[in-house]
Order: structure tokens, then sequence, then C-alpha cells
């Protein structure tokens, strides 16, 4: 009942300030078929082509109380894989022994699953470089 009212409530505020509602057309469905570009570091063939890096599984642990199991992070991993990510910074394997593994088993893992274009995405970890 409650979106009932609101729909009427919506028309005759439009209608008030003379507003148009949106006429529905019909979705277009558009497809890439296209090959990405290999992966070379610091070339991209395709100067239109731009590559996805993600680092969700490493920053996303930066929020207090946001911590991920491996199984968690092997998750998401996959769900990034499959949504097409280039480049997945799968964590900071030098923080911790856990980490160094979560990001072992995602390279193990993810980094050899090979989806039905021959697509796999480049596992890298995060590790600052000092001056030495």
């Amino acid at each position: 009942m409650a979106a009932v009212r609101c729909t009427i409530a919506a028309a005759l505020i439009g209608q008030a300030w003379g507003l148009v509602p949106p006429q529905p057309t019909q979705a277009r469905h558009t497809t890439l078929h296209a090959k990405r570009p290999d992966y070379i570091p610091g070339v991209i063939s395709d100067p239109g082509y731009v590559r996805i890096f993600d680092t969700t599984l490493r920053d996303g642990e930066q929020s207090p109380g946001a911590t991920l199991t491996s199984n968690e992070k092997l998750d998401i991993a996959r769900m990034l894989a499959k949504l097409g990510v280039d480049i997945i910074e799968a964590g900071f394997p030098i923080a911790s022994p856990d980490d160094f593994d979560a990001v072992n088993q995602i390279a193990r893992v993810v980094g050899n699953e090979v989806d039905e274009d021959g697509y796999v995405p480049v596992i890298c970890g995060f590790f600052p470089a000092n001056p030495q």
C-alpha cells in the first residue's frame, strides 16, 4: 500500500512541477569480444585499453575490524578474476606468515585458473622498496 501511495505522490508532484516521466527504452546489450592485450609489464599494446589493478585484498584489511581468512581472500580473488580484473594485489606477504600463505594460495589457485577466453589474472603482493 505504501508503494502505491509513493507512486501516486510522485506522479502528483511531477505533474505539479511539469516534469515528464522518462519513457521506457529498449535495453541495449553490448558485448565486448575484443581480446584483452597480453600482460607485458610496462606495456599496453592497445592504447584504448585500461588495465584494472585491484587492491581490495590488501587495502580492505586496513579498516579496523576488517579481517579476512585465507579462504575468504581466495573467494574474493576468484570473484575478482570472474569480473575480469587484470591485476589482483593479493596482500602484503611480509606482514605475517598467514598473509604470506594467503597470497601464495591465491597465486597458486587463482593465478592458474584459466577462463573460457584464456584469461588468467596477474597475482601480485605489495612489498615496499627501501634503498639499502
